[in-house]
């Protein structure tokens, strides 16, 4: 778990902050309203809905982006379940977008989804603005009201402050892996209260590496304290963070409640249920391990039954450990 969150910290690229106002003009189109948006810097053309959707990408705009290096392997994370508006569920790829902008507004680490049977290359509704801002659409063009916390114009990037520097010295140790020095830089931040929402997040992760369970649990509580709510993919790998801190400590109680947190945030953020789970139609790496971590602490918590239960998800989620571990034991799945 803890390389699996690690490994995440390469995704990720420091934010700043104001309150700012985007306005993306739409074209009417056969089909429907469109604009061009950017990944990773590669123009696409947008679809635009003012249904509650998420971003998903056509397969052969997604094989494209990636065949030709602009989606690097380690940003597709595997197949999940989505459910589409007339309610029917689909499979699809689970990806993260680094980048994507639309005209002055830019948007680190988006959650996508590629989709088999989407024929337009890139569809985006008002739900992808969640974790930004505030969205209003027509058909001459979408208002996006953000906070520069999760995104930012071009413009603001070309100015370094002193801390903004010592960010990207953080930034550089992580990419290099060297991340005895990155804690450090990011510990100095911490004391000093210039961490802004990402970079906390960033020494949080860092923490089960270089520091110790009671510091993730502090440094991780601070930041639930600030800003739980405003980014369910983040609040999902803090919680799930905490219960694997507790559970480290044999404390199983508080790791249960915070695994619990985790699985919730998780669910609502794919789209997933456990009843999904149980079905076997839904399969992702890291929500295995969360799955995996919960059973083993509802068993150090004298809870077998629901330790059982746990595993065995985690299994019918494709984790290989889990699968393990329930072919030793007889558990089917």
């Amino acid at each position: 778990m803890k390389r699996c969150l690690i490994l995440l910290l390469a995704l990720l690229f420091p934010l700043t902050g104001h309150a700012q106002t985007s306005i993306i003009p739409l074209h009417a189109e056969e089909g429907g309203l469109t604009f061009t948006a950017r990944i990773n810097d590669i123009p696409v053309k947008t679809f635009y809905t003012q249904e509650s959707w998420y971003i998903s990408l056509s397969p052969t705009t997604y094989l494209f982006l990636y065949e030709n290096g602009h989606i690097p392997a380690e940003d597709v994370k595997g197949t999940t379940v989505l459910k589409m508006p007339d309610g029917s569920s689909t499979k699809a790829v689970s990806l993260v977008i680094r980048e994507l902008r639309m005209e002055k507004l830019l948007v680190r680490n988006v959650p996508a989804f590629v989709i088999k049977k989407q024929s337009v290359p890139m569809l985006l509704g008002n739900t992808a603005f969640g974790s930004v801002g505030t969205v209003t659409g027509d058909d001459n063009q979408i208002t996006v009201v953000w906070d520069e916390e999760y995104a930012q114009e071009e413009a603001a990037r070309e100015v370094l402050t002193p801390t903004d520097s010592l960010k990207h010295l953080a930034q550089n140790y992580l990419d290099e892996k060297d991340y005895g020095n990155a804690a450090t830089v990011f510990a100095g931040l911490y004391q000093e209260g210039a961490l802004d929402m990402f970079t906390h997040y960033q020494y949080c992760m860092l923490l089960p590496l270089e520091g110790t369970d009671a510091q993730v649990r502090t440094v991780s509580q601070e930041w639930l304290r600030k800003y739980a709510g405003r980014s369910p993919y983040m609040d999902y790998w803090i919680y799930d963070g905490l219960g694997e801190a507790c559970r480290r400590m044999k404390e199983p109680e508080p790791a249960i409640s915070w695994y619990m947190k985790a699985l919730e945030t998780y669910y609502a953020l794919y789209n997933t249920s456990e009843e999904a789970l149980r079905k076997g139609t839904f399969h992702d790496e890291d929500l295995g391990r969360t799955l995996l971590a919960l059973g083993q602490a509802y068993a150090l918590d004298g809870k077998l039954f629901k330790g059982e239960k746990y595993c065995v998800l985690s299994a019918k989620c494709g984790y290989a450990p889990a699968k393990e571990f329930c072919d030793k034991y007889k558990m089917k799945y």
